[in-house]
C-alpha cells in the first residue's frame, strides 16, 4: 500500500512538473515545446522532488517553517544540479542549459530558477503539507 502511494505521488508530481515546464516554455518562448526526456508532459525530476519534499517536511517538523522551507528549497536546487549532471553524463542529453544566464553554475543552476524552486517549495509546504 505504501509503495503504491509513493508511485502515485511520483506520477502526479512528474505530470504536474511536465505541465509547469510546458507553461513556462510557452510563457518565455511563445511556443509549445516539450523540453523533457519524454514525449508527454512528464518530468521525473519533479516526481523525485515532490517525494523528497514530503520526506523532508516529515522529518524536519522540529524546525520552524521558515527553516524547513529554506532547507527544502536548497535540497531542490542541489537536486536540479545533480539531475542536470545525471542527464548529461548518463542519458547523454542536456535537458536544460543556463550557461547563457549570468551567475550560473556549470549551466545546471542559476539564481532565477533557484528562486522558482523556493516559490514552489513554499507553495508545496502551505498547500500540501499544512492542508
Amino acid at each position: 500500500m505504501v509503495i503504491t502511494l509513493i508511485l502515485v505521488e511520483f506520477l502526479i508530481f512528474s505530470f504536474i512538473g511536465g505541465i509547469l515546464d510546458l507553461l513556462y516554455n510557452f510563457a518565455t518562448e511563445r511556443k509549445w515545446s516539450n523540453t523533457g526526456y519524454f514525449k508527454a508532459p512528464f518530468c521525473p525530476i519533479y516526481g523525485f522532488g515532490g517525494l523528497v519534499l514530503i520526506f523532508l517536511f516529515k522529518i524536519l517538523t522540529f524546525l520552524s517553517p521558515a527553516v524547513q522551507i529554506i532547507i527544502a528549497a536548497s535540497v531542490m536546487v542541489v537536486g536540479e544540479y545533480v539531475g542536470g549532471i545525471f542527464t548529461e553524463k548518463v542519458l547523454r542529453l542536456k535537458l536544460w542549459d543556463y550557461s547563457a544566464s549570468r551567475f550560473h553554475l556549470h549551466g545546471y543552476i542559476h539564481p532565477l530558477h533557484s528562486f522558482y524552486w523556493l516559490v514552489l517549495t513554499i507553495f508545496f509546504y502551505f498547500v500540501l503539507i499544512l492542508r
